[in-house]
């Protein structure tokens, strides 16, 4: 779900993964000295992270351990989407730089 929002000086995005585990928020500030900020944030909420099964926990874990041993450490996480939902966020996208 892509979620818009604008109020004086700020235009947020939000786009959420389809479980509702994880969203992707895209804030536009318009501060009165004329400057213009972007901040991107990963937001995890904390009642779905962790509603997983002992065996998630564990695959999650197992493939981090690996990582550190391969030196390859990276952040597990990803954002589900299908088409209609990049094409809603190419769309909202365009319209906050703007």
């Amino acid at each position: 779900m892509i979620l818009k929002g604008k109020e004086e000086g700020i235009a947020k995005i939000i786009i959420e993964c389809e479980c509702g585990c994880e969203a992707l928020q895209l804030s536009k500030f318009n501060w009165n000295d004329g400057n213009i900020e972007y901040y991107l944030e990963l937001i995890v909420p904390a009642f779905h992270s962790e509603q997983t099964t002992s065996w998630d926990r564990f695959k999650v874990r197992t493939k981090f351990i690996w990582l550190i041993l391969r030196g390859k450490y990276h952040w597990l996480t990803s954002l589900i989407l299908k088409k209609e939902q990049l094409v809603q966020l190419r769309d909202a996208l365009n319209e906050i730089i703007d």
